[in-house]
């Protein structure tokens, strides 16, 4: 089974700020929910929002389902419409009670299409078992079509139909989860969890979804967002499981090749069922590597589309960045922070003697948020520098920023610990910035990075940005040049946000693609600053073409049409959820 739906997310197919959310998020799945999610009244508005979101591009790369109504239902043909194989990948059936409604479902996709010119079978099938009956002829239904790729559980239903509670739900679930996942893996599919409901207690979640790993699920059902990196962490094999399956792999290999019969690790034969295993875990492990590597390309695409879209500055692109200090009392706070990037920081912001703790907190926090958000570690140079990247680079996360960099050679004994990670240049001396064509020019290096307050202090006088406009300019352009972004310097000014954005602006006049930040204020003012300067005349936009009666209009020597009007409009929401969020934070 090729797919990897560890997080399937489900979102109302109406809820333009789920929606967004959702199209950034790090899900392997989404779920566009047409049925339980969405009222009556509104499963039109859903689907005409739906069909917009499809066909702008906004989630490009992605996993996509789409949960249709049930066999009889009015809305269910009307449903049908949207199912396009060339964009979604499955359908997620409801209240399946037995065979014949996978046969039944699976004639309408073909259908599908037919209308669209597509081979049979492109549109996938994910039955959801849900009541007493789907789990007591789920073998059935498992084997009953080639479309079918996962089997969902669907607890909250099945709990109502054999009139169950939820005060020991978790006994309740024994069975059919046993059930579906022997059905799935009789037949080659994924079973994927029920939803856990409590979105407060990530250490329920864990344990309950970790026990379901144990079952032999794949993954789970969400409901919100902040159960991505749960589930993301949960079905996937832990550091020491993968470990284990290299040296169980490596054992067998060894005994191979020194033609002995019989290969022992730890006091135990090394035999096919613990070969089996091996192998299976380390195949989960590199499918997910693979996955990461698609996913973020398919991340890329939908920010350049979102940026097309748009027309102007979006959450998408990495302008922000902020650095923070790998201390416990920051860990918590990760998932709030509103910079594009976050930078956890073991170099400058550390004691000495706390540079040993802060490791076991970044990898903490890199193995809590690694997969929901872009996060790169600033490392320390020297003795510590081969220790830390060692420690860190087999989590899952953006990349590395090097400090005091001067020389590729460093780069050489790493390759392996850099596969898959952007790597940052921190430029900070003299000598680094005379290294630059070396530097840039280096196929591992990503960005590179300004580190105004370390330049200014080896050139022994009283700091001034005119001591820096020629490093700068040198830094922007050999980045330009070679492809890679580049970073402006830090602030100093954390009270003075006016201030502030007058050397923000600054970085930009002179060609940088994002700024080092030190306080989250500095981000929440960057946001506000583009969505004042876009939003004001996009809005003009808008207004100007609406009241033309041409369906057409020309501004500023720019021609605009109801298409891209509705783009326009799509991103004028996003700034405007954007700002909702900077509201929320601020209140808190």
């Amino acid at each position: 089974m090729n797919y990897l739906l560890r997080s399937m997310l489900f979102v109302p197919a109406y809820n333009e700020k789920f929606l967004d959310k959702a199209a950034k998020s790090e899900a392997d799945a989404i779920i566009f929910d047409l049925e339980d999610a969405v009222p009556p009244a509104k499963r039109k508005e859903a689907r005409d929002t739906l069909g917009k979101y499809l066909s702008d591009g906004t989630f490009a790369g992605k996993q996509l389902f789409i949960r249709v109504n049930e066999l009889g239902s009015g809305d269910l043909i009307k449903d049908l419409k949207l199912i396009d194989g060339r964009r979604i990948l499955g359908v997620v059936t409801p209240k399946i009670k037995g065979v014949s409604e996978i046969r039944e479902f699976s004639n309408l996709l073909k259908k599908c299409e037919d209308r669209d010119g597509l081979p049979e079978g492109t549109v996938k099938l994910l039955p959801l078992i849900e009541t007493a009956g789907a789990v007591a002829g789920v073998q059935s239904i498992a084997g009953s079509s080639k479309r079918i790729i996962a089997l969902l559980f669907g607890g909250e239903d099945y709990l109502d139909s054999i009139w169950g509670t939820h005060e020991y739900s978790a006994k309740a679930f024994e069975i059919p989860r046993a059930m579906i996942v022997m059905a799935a893996r009789m037949n080659n599919l994924l079973p994927i969890d029920t939803p856990y409901m409590d979105l407060k207690n990530e250490a329920g979640f864990m344990a309950e979804e970790r026990m379901a790993y144990s079952m032999g699920f794949a993954g789970a059902l969400l409901v919100n967002p902040v159960q991505i990196p749960w589930a993301n962490r949960c079905f996937c094999p832990s550091e020491e499981e993968a470990e284990h399956a290299m040296a169980v792999l490596e054992t067998a290999e060894k005994a191979r090749e020194e033609g002995r019969s019989i290969a022992t690790l730890e006091g135990k034969v090394v035999g096919p069922p613990m070969l089996k295993r091996a192998n299976k875990v380390m195949d989960c492990v590199n499918k997910i590597r693979e996955y990461e590597k698609k996913k973020a390309k398919g991340n890329q695409d939908g920010d350049k589309l979102r940026r097309e879209r748009g027309g102007g500055k979006m959450a998408g692109i990495s302008e922000t960045w902020l650095f923070v200090p790998a201390k416990e009392k920051y860990a918590g706070r990760i998932g709030q922070i509103e910079a594009d990037a976050v930078i956890l920081d073991l170099e400058d912001s550390l004691a000495p003697a706390q540079k040993e703790a802060g490791v076991l907190i970044a990898a903490d926090i890199l193995q809590r948020y690694g997969g929901s958000r872009k996060l790169y570690v600033r490392l320390n140079s020297g003795e510590r520098f081969d220790r830390e990247i060692k420690a860190l680079s087999g989590f899952g996360f953006a990349g590395f920023m090097l400090p005091k960099f001067e020389d590729t050679a460093l780069l050489e004994d790493y390759q392996e610990h850099l596969k898959g990670k952007e790597l940052i240049a921190l430029i900070e001396s003299v000598k680094g910035i005379m290294e630059l064509p070396k530097i840039a020019a280096h196929p591992l290096v990503s960005g590179l990075a300004f580190g105004g307050e370390d330049f200014r202090r080896e050139l022994g006088f009283e700091a001034g940005e005119e001591a820096t406009v020629y490093a700068r300019n040198r830094l922007v352009m050999y980045a330009f040049y070679h492809g890679k972004y580049s970073l402006d310097t830090v602030s100093m000014e954390i009270r003075d946000m006016d201030k502030f954005m007058e050397d923000y602006k600054r970085s930009k006049g002179l060609g940088f693609s994002g700024k080092l930040l030190i306080h989250p204020a500095q981000a929440m003012a960057v946001r506000e600053y583009y969505r004042q300067s876009d939003a004001g005349y996009l809005q003009s936009v808008v207004k100007a073409f609406e009241n033309s009666a041409d369906g057409i209009l020309q501004m500023d020597g720019k021609w605009y049409e109801r298409p891209h009007i509705e783009k326009i409009k799509k991103y004028l929401r996003e700034l405007e959820a954007g700002r909702q969020m900077n509201t929320d934070t601020e209140k808190r």
